[in-house]
C-alpha cells in the first residue's frame, strides 16, 4: 500500500506544472472575455459611438493621353498618265484585285472625239441615212430578180425536157435579160453596201478612240481603300525600326491629302492606297511604370472612339519608356484616314468607391468591410483594394451607395446601426 501510494504521488507531481499551465490559460481565456465584452458594452452605452459613413464613387481617370502613330502595310497606287480623277468607288470601301476604282480622263482628247463622234452621227442620219436607204432598195431589187431568174431557169428546164421548142427559145430570150438585171442590181448593192460600211467603220473607230481618252485604274491588291494620302504613304509600315516610329510620334500631326473627284493630276502622283485591314498597327510611347501586361483590363480609345484592339508587343527605347504595339480587331475609320491620332488608356475595372482606410479589416486573409443593408443590418463584405492612400482607401466590390462602418471594433454581423438622418 505505501508503494502505490508513493507511485500516485509521483504521477500527481509528474502533471501538476501542466495542470497549473492549462488552468492559467482558461483563466487568461475568461478574464480577456470578459475585459473585451465589458469594454464592448460599456463603449455601447456610455463610450464611443459606431460611426458610419456613405462610400463614395470614385470616377476613373485616364491612365495615358497622348499621340499614336498608324502603321499599316499598304499599296499606293499612282497616275499612270496626266489627267482629271473620276472616282469610281467610295473612300474606306472594300475592294478586290482587279476591280476598277478611278478613270483617267483626258479632257481635252474626249472633247475633241466627242465633236467627231456628233458629226458621224449626223452624217448616218442625213447622207448616211440615204446611203442605208439606197442599200435597201438595192438589196431588195437584187433578191427579186435573183428569184425570178430561178423560175425562168425551172420553166426552161420543163419546156426543153417536153421538147417545145418555141417555149425554150422564148424562155432563153427572157433568161438573157434578166440575168443582166440581176448583175445590174448586184452591182447597185455592192456599191451601196461599201458606202454604208465606210460610214459604219468610222463611227466604230470613232468610238473605240473614245475608250483611249478615258484611262481605267484598277486595284492592284485587295484591302480597304482611302483617298488620303501623304508623304508617308506606302512606306510606313509595322517592319520600321523603332527609332523610325518613335520619331514619326513625336513629330506626328499631319494629316495628309485626299483626292476628288474633278481634280487634274499629273503623271506619277499617288492617287490614293490599298490598305491590308489585317495588318494595321498602333504604336504610342508609354512610361515603363505603365507597361503593357497582356492580362491587363484597359480600354484603349482612338480619336475619342473605343477601338478593339490586342497587345502585341513592347520594345524599350530607354530607361524610362517603350514603344507599345497593338493590333486592331476591326478597324476604325480613323486607322485608315489618319497617320497619326489622340490615343488614352482607360482601365477597365468595376465601380471603385473611397472608404475610410479604418474601415478595412481582414478575415481569413482577406479584405473585408461592415456594411448596412437598407434596414441598417450590419452585413460583412469582401472588397478588393485598389489603393490606399493616408485615410482613406479605394475599394471595389461594394454595392452602389452604401454605408460604412468606420470603426469596425464596435459592431459585429448582425448588429442594427442608425443612418444619420436626412441620409
Amino acid at each position: 500500500m505505501a508503494e502505490r501510494r508513493n507511485v500516485q504521488t509521483r504521477r500527481k507531481r509528474r502533471f501538476r506544472p501542466l495542470r497549473r499551465i492549462l488552468l492559467l490559460l482558461l483563466a487568461g481565456i475568461v478574464v480577456f472575455g470578459f475585459v473585451r465584452t465589458a469594454s464592448w458594452a460599456y463603449s455601447r452605452v456610455f463610450g464611443e459611438k459606431v460611426q458610419v459613413v456613405r462610400a463614395q464613387s470614385v470616377a476613373l481617370t485616364a491612365l495615358f493621353q497622348g499621340t499614336g502613330v498608324i502603321l499599316r502595310e499598304e499599296v499606293v497606287v499612282v497616275a499612270p498618265r496626266p489627267g482629271t480623277v473620276n472616282s469610281l468607288a467610295e473612300s474606306l470601301a472594300e475592294v478586290t484585285a482587279g476591280d476598277e476604282i478611278l478613270e483617267i480622263v483626258d479632257r481635252d482628247r474626249l472633247a475633241e472625239i466627242e465633236k467627231l463622234i456628233a458629226a458621224e452621227e449626223e452624217k448616218l442620219g442625213g447622207s448616211g441615212g440615204d446611203a442605208l436607204v439606197a442599200l435597201a432598195d438595192a438589196e431588195l431589187a437584187l433578191k427579186q430578180a435573183t428569184g425570178k431568174l430561178r423560175e425562168l431557169t425551172a420553166a426552161y428546164a420543163t419546156a426543153l425536157r417536153k421538147g417545145e421548142i418555141s417555149q425554150v427559145t422564148s424562155l432563153f430570150h427572157e433568161i438573157g435579160l434578166v440575168t443582166e438585171q440581176v448583175n445590174q442590181y448586184d452591182r447597185a448593192f455592192q456599191a451601196a453596201r461599201t458606202a454604208s460600211v465606210d460610214l459604219g467603220s468610222r463611227y466604230e473607230e470613232l468610238i473605240e478612240q473614245r475608250e483611249t481618252a478615258i484611262h481605267k485604274v484598277v486595284a492592284p491588291v485587295s484591302g480597304i481603300m482611302t483617298w488620303t494620302v501623304d508623304e508617308l504613304s506606302g512606306t510606313v509600315n509595322p517592319a520600321l525600326q523603332p527609332a523610325r516610329v518613335l520619331d514619326l510620334i513625336n513629330g506626328g500631326g499631319a494629316t495628309g491629302n485626299s483626292l476628288s473627284s474633278g481634280t487634274h493630276v499629273p503623271a506619277g502622283s499617288a492617287l490614293c492606297a490599298i490598305v491590308d485591314p489585317v495588318n494595321i498597327t498602333l504604336v504610342i510611347e508609354l512610361d515603363k511604370d505603365l507597361l503593357w501586361s497582356p492580362d491587363d483590363q484597359i480600354e484603349i480609345r482612338v480619336n475619342g472612339q473605343v477601338a478593339e484592339m490586342f497587345f502585341e508587343k513592347s520594345v524599350p527605347i530607354s530607361d524610362q519608356s517603350a514603344l507599345c504595339y497593338f493590333q486592331f480587331s476591326s478597324v476604325p475609320e480613323d486607322a485608315v484616314k489618319s497617320r497619326w491620332v489622340a490615343v488614352e488608356l482607360w482601365p477597365v475595372r468595376p465601380a471603385a468607391f473611397s472608404v475610410p482606410a479604418s474601415s478595412l479589416i481582414q478575415v481569413e486573409g482577406a479584405s473585408a468591410l461592415y456594411a448596412l443593408d437598407q434596414e441598417g443590418t450590419v452585413g460583412l463584405v469582401e472588397v478588393a483594394i485598389l489603393e490606399k492612400n493616408g485615410s482613406q482607401a479605394i475599394v471595389t466590390g461594394l454595392p452602389g451607395n452604401s454605408w460604412i462602418v468606420s470603426n469596425p471594433e464596435l459592431v459585429t454581423v448582425g448588429d442594427t446601426v442608425a443612418t444619420p438622418k436626412g441620409d
